[in-house]
């Protein structure tokens, strides 16, 4: 059968083309087709990717009256592009599957990972290192930052400046690892003068991007690749400029072989979620953003009766348009079961795959911008088509937007039904699809069978010192609380009460020792629930409180995580804490919101990880990367950045 949000899908692309001439219906429910797959070779990934504007055809919904219609759209896109077969470039979005494996055991040595990065993009404008990325500020539903006090670098520019992410990675922040201090600029640009980031290094065309053998301690999972020169991060990404990075080691083969041996072959689904435009408003000329998987609208994967897959899902996104309630067995309550294995690409100790903290017995999972959540999922007994839907939770960018949101939500699937995000085709056993496969239901693992966790993935329980981050939205004219998001604000991350602290490349705001962990309370006091979604680079956290309450161990890991709103309150106020360890590599990075807008425009603090004391001198230092041991020893100390003062305001 046609589920009724697809049904409605085709009616309403039927509908567009009838309306215009120029309108090509959306491209829905076709089975998914996943990136292709570069792989090391000889303990090597080596390969190139290089950016260049691209035409796509693009699923865009809008509205006239009350009715919604789904055109393909062309729309030039930044896009990476990667060695095809052919010899010359295949250009998509999501980018290339990189896919490495990390050494199997403490003390040994994992694939390389080399990435030239190749920026063909069009040269800046000689006033791209200004404040002039908002567009759309003539037209209807201006972009907030229209009417923002924003100041450099805190604001849009630079939009064909570019670097790369390695988000999940725990390897060496320093160049030419993952280093995003890094300013890329096009080919033909001048490299004169300082860039984005300050201190950090500026290049014009092309940079090798060379990191380290991985580690023991580098999480296997699902996690991905994507642009981050500060003030074009959003744009980039909502380009499509994202791909998977899959890390695999022990846990990945343990997984297969406890099928193996009973019979089966766990089949892998990677699921890369997008919303793609070619400007930051998504909202723009009465459109209202939906998400893609693989670059498709609601695909459809093949299973067989009682087959259990593993699902890897990948939240590629960067606004609050993406927040999204997965809900696997639909509000039907169709028989689709699932079980959660990791959470931001580490897995699930055995007590957490039993409770399945984050997967309530209704199925619905909420995966936010940065968020990687790997599943296995159970087709039903009975062959026939089955939908994963989603909603959307807490806000959008504004009350206007959101009602605009809701209104595509409820066109898709009235009433209590949800529009689908994947659909699930169960076909008979007798199936010609199906002939070379087993049709015996598969077994999910038993806790008592799951694996421990490695030791660097047990709890923290000891820790060297606290600090408070205050997620906030202010008036820079009078410091006072702006909520919900109105003009004139900015966004902030405060570490003392009364501060304006925005991102300054020329200094770092926190300072760690390697070799300690600390556990930190991350408040959001704007009146928006969720509003933002705290992410830092090269080391991950274990989220020990999420609300009101402790919870209870043993805590899951993860390096991204939505903040709940009302930190303010004097009445139980809802809070983040987690605990993180500053292990094996210091150097600069940074944490920020992961709604990459708020990124962008100031809501980013540097973070470095220095040498313990004593080091030679009463100064701070880096230890310079060392692929096969300690960084800091003798004669290998570099000096470390400068403290950021405390801003009041101003």
């Amino acid at each position: 059968m046609i589920g009724k949000a697809t049904a409605l899908l085709l009616l309403a692309a039927a509908s567009a083309q009838a309306q215009s001439q120029f309108c090509i219906p959306c491209t829905l429910g076709q089975d998914l087709v996943e990136p292709p797959v570069i792989s090391a070779v000889n303990g090597v990934l080596d390969t190139t990717l290089r950016i260049e504007m691209k035409p796509h055809s693009v699923p865009v919904w809008t509205q006239s009256g009350s009715q919604w219609s789904c055109c393909q759209r062309s729309l030039s896109l930044r896009t990476y592009g990667f060695p095809a077969p052919d010899g010359g470039y295949q250009w998509d979005f999501p980018g290339p599957t990189l896919k490495l494996r990390k050494p199997t055991a403490p003390g040994g040595q994992g694939d390389r990972l080399r990435i030239k990065l190749v920026n063909a993009l069009p040269v800046n404008s000689a006033v791209a290192h200004e404040c002039n990325a908002c567009t759309g500020c003539d037209g209807a539903n201006p972009p907030k930052c229209c009417d923002a006090l924003d100041a450099f670098p805190n604001c849009f520019h630079g939009s064909n400046d570019t670097n790369l992410h390695l988000h999940g990675s725990h390897v060496s922040p320093q160049a030419p690892q993952d280093y995003v201090l890094l300013e890329l600029r096009p080919q033909g640009s001048s490299s004169a003068g300082s860039g984005t980031h300050g201190r950090g290094l500026v290049a014009t065309g092309e940079y090798q991007y060379s990191v380290d053998p991985l580690r023991w301690t580098q999480p296997e999972g699902t996690h991905w690749y994507h642009p981050h020169k500060h003030g074009a991060v959003a744009l980039q990404v909502a380009n499509g400029m994202a791909g998977a990075l899959l890390i695999e080691g022990p846990f990945d083969d343990w997984l297969r072989g406890f099928y193996q041996a009973r019979g089966f072959t766990l089949k892998e689904k990677l699921l890369v979620v997008q919303q793609v435009s070619d400007h930051l408003n998504f909202f723009q000329g009465g459109s209202a953003p939906t998400p893609l998987v693989n670059g498709q609208a609601n695909p459809k994967v093949r299973m067989y009766p009682g087959e259990i897959q593993r699902w890897r899902f990948l939240g590629a996104t960067m606004q609050g348009s993406a927040q999204l309630e997965l809900d696997f067995n639909g509000p039907q309550g169709t028989p689709t079961t699932a079980r959660q294995i990791a959470m931001d690409g580490i897995q699930f100790a055995p007590k957490n795959y039993e409770r399945q903290p984050l997967l309530p017995l209704s199925l619905e999972f909420r995966l936010s911008p940065g968020n990687r959540a790997d599943f296995l999922v159970q087709a039903p007994q009975t062959p026939g088509t089955y939908a994963v839907t989603y909603d959307v939770f807490g806000q959008a960018e504004s009350s206007e937007q959101s009602e605009r949101l809701r209104s595509l939500l409820e066109f898709l699937a009235p009433g209590s039904a949800k529009p689908e995000i994947v659909t699930i085709e169960v076909a008979p056993c007798s199936s010609e699809s199906l002939s070379s496969e087993p049709c015996d239901p598969m077994p999910y693992p038993t806790p008592g069978q799951w694996p421990a966790v490695p030791s660097y993935l047990q709890d923290i329980t000891q820790v060297a010192g606290t600090r408070t981050l205050r997620f906030e939205l202010k008036d820079p004219t009078n410091g006072h609380d702006v909520s919900p998001p109105f003009q004139p604000s900015k966004f902030y991350i405060n570490l003392q009460a009364g501060e304006l602290r925005q991102y300054n490349p020329a200094c770092v705001d926190v300072t760690a020792r390697l070799g300690t962990a600390e556990e930190w309370t991350i408040v959001n006091t704007t009146d928006a629930d969720p509003f933002h979604v705290f992410h830092i680079h090269t080391n991950s956290f274990q989220v020990i409180q999420n609300g009101t309450a402790p919870l209870d161990p043993p805590w899951v890991w993860r390096d991204s995580i939505t903040l709940p709103a009302n930190g303010n309150s004097s009445d139980q106020p809802k809070v983040v804490k987690m605990r993180t360890r500053f292990e094996e590599f210091t150097g600069e990075y940074v944490l920020h919101c992961h709604f990459l807008g708020h990124e962008d425009r100031g809501m980013m603090l540097g973070v470095q990880t220095v040498c313990p004391a004593p080091t030679p001198t009463p100064s701070l230092y880096f230890g310079k990367p060392n692929p096969t041991g300690p960084e800091c020893v003798a004669g290998n100390y570099i000096p470390a950045a400068p403290q950021c003062p405390v801003i009041t305001n101003q």
